[in-house]
């Protein structure tokens, strides 16, 4: 499935000074927790070329549909990412990293790579926003763990509270000290 990923590309040779770059595809993340995710996302990109180096600062808004971590019902999250990338055109460039910050830093060595797919470090960046359960609410009441009623819908009546039978004198101390 990784061939059939859009593409997200920025012509970097082409960018003079300061140009905005805007993409709204739609991709599949089979590798979640709750199964494959649907996504919607849209880029809100801006290059800036400084000479031989482009600062890339994008806004990555996406809105995931899946199912509920606790209901199993369908739901749609969204999250909201921000990714900043320095480039540099140039072989055997001397960078010092930590003038960096917290961005990246890719090096462009030939021609070709002047046109730069942005969307792998898109969906990383979403892949590690998305949180590991998605929930339809926070207050999801989830599925009856007895009947498995949806709790958010109807309430059941199944005695759901289990009494471990070596901890039940303590609870009888509970009830004395109450009176």
């Amino acid at each position: 499935m990784g061939n059939d990923f859009p593409k997200m590309e920025l012509k970097l040779g082409q960018v003079t000074g300061r140009e905005n770059f805007t993409f709204e595809e739609s991709f599949e993340l089979p590798e979640h927790e709750s199964g494959s995710l649907k996504c919607d996302s849209r880029v809100n990109a801006v290059v800036t070329s400084m000479g031989s180096r482009y600062l890339l600062e994008a806004d990555v808004e996406c809105e995931f549909h899946g199912k509920c971590g606790r209901c199993l019902e369908d739901c749609v999250s969204g999250v909201s990412i921000y990714i900043e990338v320095i480039f540099q055109r140039g072989e055997n460039v001397n960078v010092d990293h930590q003038d960096q910050g917290e961005s990246d830093f890719v090096l462009l060595s030939s021609e070709d790579e002047y046109c730069y797919d942005i969307f792998p470090r898109v969906k990383e960046s979403v892949m590690l926003g998305i949180p590991m359960r998605i929930l339809c609410s926070e207050d999801c009441k989830g599925l009856c763990p007895v009947c498995g009623a949806n709790l958010n819908v109807e309430e059941c009546g199944c005695e759901r509270e289990k009494i471990d039978t070596r901890w039940a004198p303590l609870k009888g101390l509970l009830n004395d000290k109450s009176k």
